[in-house]
């Protein structure tokens, strides 16, 4: 994990916590060159379109795998800041959806997380069937034009 601070992502992002400071999960153990996943077992963190774009960590090569608490679910919100006071940073058609990550989870089928001009900067996307499922964000190449977004993940 390491720590970053609100204007890291964007110069006038408001705070997603009560704090200007939020931990990233990160691949502080070289899980990623080890063995091709990054697994947390952190009860919540925040998995950064940022730490995919600059080091490939999440992405469909070495995808985070998120394990909370035996019986706990994992619930994952979208905090989207390519969107800006109401304006879609993406394009002018606030019909158009852009993909930004897979939600993969044994047994279940996999989840798209979509981003759309009409779509509010914080939405809830996931909760889980099981204590453990595997998020991947889109290639590297694609989040250059995508813009920042957070996954906040929390074991309920």
């Amino acid at each position: 994990m390491k720590y970053f601070n609100h204007h890291d992502f964007c110069g006038s992002l408001p705070t997603i916590t009560n704090h200007h400071l939020f931990l990233v999960a990160t691949d502080e153990k070289n899980e990623c060159r080890n063995q091709g996943q990054i697994i947390r077992s952190d009860r919540m963190g925040i998995l950064a379109s940022h730490m995919t774009e600059l080091h490939g960590w999440g992405g469909a090569a070495c995808p985070w795998v998120l394990r909370v608490h035996k019986g706990q679910r994992v619930n994952i919100t979208l905090f989207n800041f390519a969107r800006s006071g109401g304006s879609n940073l993406l394009g002018s058609d606030p019909s158009v959806c852009y993909e930004l990550a897979s939600i993969h989870e044994e047994g279940v089928t996999p989840k798209t997380i979509l981003t759309c001009g009409t779509d509010n900067r914080e939405k809830n996307v996931y909760i889980s069937e099981t204590r453990k499922v595997e998020v991947r964000f889109v290639d590297r190449s694609l989040l250059r034009n995508l813009g920042k977004f957070l996954l906040q993940y929390e074991g309920n």
